[in-house]
């Protein structure tokens, strides 16, 4: 099932030897899965750093939910000291982040992979701008998306300081131990 709405205005600012035509949009789109055969969900996923551990993340096609969503393990910080670890539970031999106990039962597994996002924005908009004089066009378009949570596997690398090439520069600020909190836990 699909529904949304889309609207555009087109507008013709100058006629004469310079001719200027302008133009804004503004899309919004609604979608749920209806039926899927034997009703049950359709999932397909992305390995994360640990194979399909604990930073697999799956998009989930499942009756009555919208198409582009994205579920996985929800990361909520890290281990400040050995203490902090050894109290908290852990998916199997993880030691890269501390990861939310969902359904608050004592362990990480797959009972706590929960609903991440939706890759699809909320709504989109624009403006176009088309300018042209004796033979000459210049067009400027400018769009933007609005409510979507994207997914990029690669930040993650680099943002966690696994790539084998460049890293993020805040990398060099990062928590370390209580002594070396760097700019501080996240």
């Amino acid at each position: 099932e699909n529904r949304g709405v889309e609207l555009a205005l087109n507008t013709r600012n100058t006629t004469g030897a310079v001719k200027w035509n302008t133009g804004v949009f503004f899309t919004l789109n609604r979608n749920k899965v209806r039926t899927l055969v034997g009703g049950l969900p359709l999932q397909f996923g992305v390995a994360g750093y640990e194979g399909t551990g604990a930073f697999a993340t799956a998009f989930r096609f499942q009756e009555g939910q919208p198409i582009g969503n994205v579920y996985g393990y929800n990361v909520i910080g890290i281990f400040r000291d050995q203490a902090e670890f050894d109290a908290y539970p852990k998916f199997g031999n993880s030691t890269v982040g501390k990861f939310e106990d969902v359904n608050s039962d004592g362990r990480i597994d797959g009972n706590d992979i929960t609903l991440l996002g939706n890759v699809l924005p909320k709504f989109t908009y624009g403006i176009t701008n088309n300018v042209s004089y004796r033979g000459f066009d210049l067009s400027v378009i400018l769009d933007g998306v609005q409510g979507a949570k994207l997914f990029n596997p690669i930040l993650r690398q680099v943002v966690l300081g696994r790539a084998f090439e460049n890293s993020l520069a805040e990398l060099a600020q990062r928590y370390r131990s209580p002594s070396d909190p760097g700019a501080g836990p996240s």
